[in-house]
């Protein structure tokens, strides 16, 4: 079974993966031409694309030890706590440093571009220079709020940007959610990928398994399109409740029924 197998589609984004893991694994390979493997690699984009996923894949493929921080500490003993990372990565050699949710170390937004935490990573990245430590790290949404000296060659020599799946990828990420799942002959995961075009992975499952439930407490012996539709409706639009169970009162002047217009 390959390392990258969990992920479905993202073929590109894969292919470059792969690449990156053969030269941490087959360092002496590439020696020969007297190169080494890139410095470091941020993977980049919306909530829920699969980020994490991908950087714990490369880590597999690599075949190296890795050694993660994520911040759950206040200023001062996270940025020690991250220190202390480092320094172990180092002391395993070859090894990995994965940094998850970096964008989370600190305030990210162009006020705060000279934080601590920001300032101590590319200080720990520096530090590894001449050592096989590998840095990889994941972010959200828009990192050209993250320091420019923290993201340049040399730190992050590749950015990748993980964005939400669209056409034939959603649909296979679809059906994949779908395979373990009892379902109708008719449900088309196509059709259920164009109607959720432009959400992420974590929202297709999510949708998915919220259909599986109403199947379930239906007593349906398959999921249907009618359960995909509703779980939509629930998980993502979030219609109100009695827009999808029969009610015998709607009151004119609530929230809820102005959603039930707006769903009309």
């Amino acid at each position: 079974m390959n390392e990258f197998d969990d992920i479905i589609g993202y073929d590109a984004t894969k292919e470059e993966l792969v690449r990156i893991a053969d030269t941490l694994k087959n360092a002496e390979r590439y020696r020969r031409f007297g190169v080494t493997s890139p410095r470091g690699l941020i993977l980049y984009g919306r909530p829920g694309t699969g980020k994490t996923l991908m950087a714990n894949c490369l880590i597999k493929a690599s075949g190296r030890p890795a050694f993660t921080c994520r911040r759950t500490e206040s200023d001062n003993p996270f940025i020690d706590k991250m220190k202390g990372v480092f320094e172990e990565a180092e002391q395993n050699a070859p090894s990995i440093v994965l940094l998850d949710d970096m964008d989370k170390f600190a305030n990210s937004d162009f006020q705060h571009r000279d934080a601590a935490e920001f300032v101590a990573v590319q200080s720990c990245i520096d530090n590894m220079r001449g050592t096989e430590v590998f840095v990889l790290a994941t972010a959200n949404e828009n990192i050209k709020n993250l320091p420019g000296s923290l993201l340049r060659p040399g730190h992050f020599d590749r950015q990748i940007c993980v964005e939400t799946p669209k056409g034939e990828d959603a649909v296979r990420i679809v059906a994949g959610y779908l395979a373990n799942k009892p379902f109708a002959e008719d449900l088309d995961p196509e059709l259920i990928a164009s109607m959720l075009a432009g959400h992420s992975c974590a929202t297709l499952e999510t949708v998915v398994n919220e259909a599986g439930i109403i199947a379930a407490y239906s007593k349906s012996d398959r999921i249907t399109t009618e359960h995909m539709i509703e779980a939509s409706m629930r998980a993502v639009f979030h219609v109100p409740a009695e827009c999808l169970y029969e009610t015998d009162v709607v009151d004119l002047s609530s929230r809820s029924t102005k959603s039930i217009v707006v769903w009309h």
